[in-house]
């Protein structure tokens, strides 16, 4: 939440905020299978422990779904959140903006 608030503080009006995050779901049997296997074990194995290391918040295994990224965007004072039509498997790909509505 506090990074969210940081870039939102930075941002002058009509700037933008790109966040690439794992593409995953938050319903656990929409990751089964060897994608959902991979998405897991890089979730665990890097992205949780960095967090801890770092002194940050260990928030879970694939976490950041688009759900969950629209209620931190607008606890952080967001507006807008949009899903960038991306052709990646692995990733999506978030446009993030200050303004009124639309998270």
């Amino acid at each position: 939440m506090g990074v969210l608030r940081s870039i939102r503080g930075a941002l002058r009006p009509d700037g933008a905020y790109l966040c690439l995050e794992i593409n995953a779901s938050e319903r656990l049997e929409e990751n089964a299978g060897p994608k959902g296997a991979f998405l897991h074990a890089a979730s665990v194995m890097f992205c949780l422990t960095v967090s801890l290391a770092a002194g940050g918040e260990g928030l879970g295994t694939l976490g950041l779904h688009e759900g969950r990224l629209r209620e931190l965007a607008e606890q952080a004072g967001f507006g807008r959140v949009r899903l960038v039509p991306l052709d990646d498997p692995f990733n999506n790909l978030y446009e993030i903006r200050p303004g009124i509505g639309g998270v």
